[in-house]
């Protein structure tokens, strides 16, 4: 059985209760995944629309990403598997490490997060 998410809250049918999130998310928007600004950047950078970095991923292997994965994506409304993020990377053309944002970054996110406040 799935959960049904609202602006109330997440109903689960195994539980028969609503769990409420904060704001009305039934997952923080800005932790779906880490790389998404770094995709943006990086892609930019190339000159490449979402269209362009789709065509690519879908040559190397990535057969459902489209631009509407894309912007997802960098937009950290879709999480990244790891298989995602090495076909990134070598799309892009650079080591893993550099999609991930810097040390100061993840730890304020993840004081944020853990006080509740994103």
């Amino acid at each position: 059985m799935e959960c049904l998410c609202s602006p109330r809250g997440t109903y689960s049918p195994n539980f028969g209760t609503i769990v409420k999130f904060p704001f009305g998310n039934c997952m923080a928007r800005r932790f779906r995944n880490c790389i998404g600004p770094q995709v943006r950047r990086l892609r930019m950078e190339r000159g490449w629309t979402q269209d362009d970095l789709a065509a690519k991923l879908q040559l190397a292997g990535l057969h459902t990403f489209d631009r509407v994965v894309v912007a997802k994506l960098v937009s950290r409304l879709r999480s990244a598997f790891d298989f995602e993020a090495a076909l990134l990377s070598r799309v892009l053309n650079v080591p893993l490490e550099k999609l991930l944002p810097g040390k100061h970054d993840l730890d304020r996110d993840l004081e944020d997060l853990m006080a509740g406040e994103r």
